[in-house]
């Protein structure tokens, strides 16, 4: 890690991602001498196509991924309140997506973590900022090797081999100013720094040719060079640039094409500012006169940097770390080849990153340390995209509300969304399992609760959603025309159908072919259908329930269809007979309801049923319910489990192919999908992996087979980044 003060993100990978750079196959890709690159994974890589994140007790701080070969991870990171260093030696993989690190406690806000090359297998510096102190960890025991205490707080770490005598040591800039080199048991030194730097330091980088030391001063914002003025002397304040931002991290990456490398710095004004080009030497030619300043542009403060080689060709490219919540990846070369090529959501408050090959394929994996979330975040590489993550798609202004299915017929899944912002409803079509905007209309004001479903009998599918009316809520149609085309009916020719809907189900209750559109309505006191093929004069009926419910979903049960209507701490089932809705039983759930949906959780053939509660619909961690029936005919709770920070909708299927339906819902306000896999009683049951990384403020999701592939993929709406994500495998 090359800076230690991250204030939030990384990352910048650059390469085949590149909207400028063409898109290549995997099996194209090849180093500079033409040999392939390797492609064929040691270790498979997990099942879909999205950032995962492991859950933290504490909150990370730093991160480190590792060649596997090294013995040590391959996914190190360091967490406060509480502080842990946590080892994960098995990420997620296949279809297993539920991993847990090895924990080994250490003191509250240490910076690093940073490897120390040694030993049967590296070591893991730490710099203690509770009590002063740099501490060495075996990562095999756990145990603490050698410590030493220190007179300041340590405020950046790093690890190189500033004395040339080919063994690393620790190094450190602390409080005073002054720089600290560490090689545990052997040796300590003291350089003291220039007063005219101030007493800020934010970052600190041992050249890789051993000729000097970089530290990074907030107070001057500038630079300053330690090194050597002659052959065996210490280490003093040498060279120094002023930059007129507070330089917050250091990389080396080579990118005149001359032998020795140039020095990258993250600055306090979104650029990344690069030192030393068209100057031959060692750390000194990055202060020279001489030299060109390149700067780069990026997205984001940047507050890390790594120099690594994405795509292969022998040439390294800037990942950088954005504070707030993204990475970067951009290329830094000469000859037009510079400038920002992606830009992607890392997570909640990134404070770190790194990237490195876990699995064998010969293309770095990424990994972020989410502070605010308790997450650490990986993403594994992949092409043609460069990494496995999900694919964003910008429709409109807050987007709440999906549907999925097939408007045009050609087989595969396209979407209808609703924008809240604006109130428009938005077509995207399906373009070779990727889904593109094609149209735009107005859906009304408050509209909500998009459902597709052929309401014509035209064998086409149509769209049906909830807009505010003048005397309640409005039931808005939009014919489909079965090739991708929506014409909305007007706001005139639509009917009211309760006071305030809050679901809507579309669904043939009497079975004569024709769907009843069912919504319910709390404020009228229980639940309303009408039949709109029959247009806006068609007879509302309704069913009184108390408690109220909210929301609404389909059970295939073995006497027939049942609708599951959820309130305030009760399940209702109703069932149609003959000539209306019925109310067959009961659920206590004790529970407010915030989300509901059926299916097969224990793979008998029969739906069960899934509720998302908590004690209120505000800010808050949701727990997500499965109720199951025994033989007498009664519903039980069968397992209940902790989701993510306010979260709003459910959808279900069998995501894994064995044969149980899975669970995913939106979390808003912790950013991610939250995955549940039913697996057997003998593989854990009810299990929560590792949640699925998505735009910001996640507030709907739906599942289909989006890529033609037979699987259910995964699309959600992202109200707070204004996109759409989808996840495929």
């Amino acid at each position: 890690m090359s800076s230690t003060l991250r204030l939030s993100l990384l990352y910048c990978l650059l390469t085949a991602c590149a909207e400028e750079a063409p898109l290549v196959q995997e099996e194209a890709l090849s180093t500079p001498g033409g040999v392939p690159m390797a492609t064929q994974r040691t270790v498979a890589a997990p099942a879909l196509k999205a950032r995962l994140e492991l859950p933290c007790s504490g909150k990370p701080d730093g991160v480190l991924l590792l060649d596997p070969s090294l013995g040590v991870g391959p996914l190190v990171a360091v967490t406060h309140d509480p502080g842990e260093l946590l080892f994960w030696e098995e990420l997620p993989t296949g279809w297993s997506l539920s991993t847990e690190p090895r924990k080994v406690a250490i003191p509250d806000w240490c910076l690093g973590p940073a490897l120390l090359p040694g030993g049967v297998v590296p070591s893991i510096a730490l710099a203690d900022r509770s009590e002063p102190g740099l501490l060495v960890i075996d990562p095999r025991s756990g145990e603490r090797t050698a410590r030493i205490g220190l007179d300041y707080r340590p405020r950046a770490l790093s690890v190189g081999d500033p004395d040339a005598d080919r063994v690393s040591e620790v190094v450190c800039a602390d409080a005073s100013g002054a720089l600290i080199v560490w090689r545990p048991g052997e040796l300590t030194e003291r350089f003291e720094g220039d007063p005219e730097d101030g007493l800020l330091p934010t970052c600190v980088l041992t050249a890789s040719d051993s000729s000097g030391v970089v530290v990074g001063q907030q107070s001057s914002r500038s630079l300053r060079l330690f090194r050597s003025q002659a052959p065996g002397e210490d280490l003093s304040p040498s060279e120094s640039i002023e930059l007129g931002e507070i330089p917050r991290a250091l990389v080396e990456i080579e990118v005149d094409g001359d032998p020795e490398p140039e020095l990258a710095v993250a600055m306090g004004d979104h650029s990344v500012r690069i030192l030393g080009v068209g100057v031959e030497g060692d750390a000194r030619s990055w202060f020279s006169l001489e030299a060109e300043v390149l700067t780069v542009r990026v997205g984001r403060l940047p507050i890390d940097l790594e120099a690594i080689d994405f795509d292969g060709d022998g040439k390294e490219e800037l990942f950088t770390t954005g504070a707030g919540d993204s990475y970067t990846i951009l290329s830094a070369g000469l000859g037009g080849e510079r400038g920002v090529r992606f830009d992607e959501y890392a997570g909640q408050l990134p404070w770190d990153g790194a990237a490195c090959d876990i699995d064998g394929d010969g293309r770095p994996e990424l990994a972020f340390a989410n502070q605010a979330a308790r997450r650490v975040s990986v993403v594994w590489s992949a092409e043609p995209y460069g990494l496995r993550q999900a694919r964003r798609i910008e429709g409109g202004p807050m987007p709440h509300s999906i549907a999925l299915g097939d408007l045009t017929g050609d087989g595969l899944s396209d979407s209808v969304a609703l924008h809240s912002l604006d109130d428009h409803f938005v077509v995207l079509r399906n373009q070779d399992g990727g889904l593109e905007v094609s149209a735009r209309a107005p859906a009304g004001s408050g509209s909500r609760l998009v459902r597709l479903s052929d309401l014509e009998g035209d064998g086409d599918l149509d769209a049906a959603w909830i807009s505010r009316g003048p005397e309640g809520s409005l039931l808005r149609l939009a014919a489909g025309d079965g090739a991708g085309g929506l014409t909305a009916v007007g706001e005139e020719s639509s009917k009211t159908v309760g006071r305030d809907v809050t679901d809507l189900l579309l669904e043939d209750l009497d079975g004569d072919g024709s769907p009843e559109a069912l919504v319910a309505d709390p404020a009228g006191g229980g639940i309303a259908w009408t039949t709109p093929a029959l247009g806006p004069n068609a007879p509302l009926s309704e069913l009184k329930l108390a408690p109220t419910p909210h929301h609404l979903t389909i059970l295939s049960l073995p006497e027939g269809r049942v609708i599951a209507c959820a309130g305030d701490g009760v399940i209702h089932l109703v069932q149609w007979t003959g000539e209306s809705l019925e109310l067959i039983t009961s659920i206590q759930t004790g529970l407010v309801a915030i989300d509901v949906a059926g299916g097969d959780f224990d793979g008998d053939g029969v739906d069960d049923i899934s509720l998302l509660g908590g004690e209120g619909r505000a800010d808050g961690v949701a727990e997500l319910l499965l109720f199951v029936r025994d033989r007498a005919g009664s519903w039980n709770e069968l397992v209940r489990s902790k989701g993510g920070q306010r979260m709003h909708r459910l959808a279900t299927g069998d995501l894994n192919g064995d044969g149980r339906s899975d669970v995913v819902g939106t979390a808003q306000n912790s950013h991610y999908l939250v995955l549940w896999l039913c697996l057997s009683a003998e593989e854990g049951g009810l299990t929560r992996c590792a949640d699925i990384g998505v735009g910001t403020g996640p507030l709907d999701v739906a599942l289909a087979d989006l890529d033609g592939d037979g699987t259910l993929d995964i699309a959600s709406a992202n109200g707070f980044s204004n996109d759409l994500s989808t996840v495929t495998r």
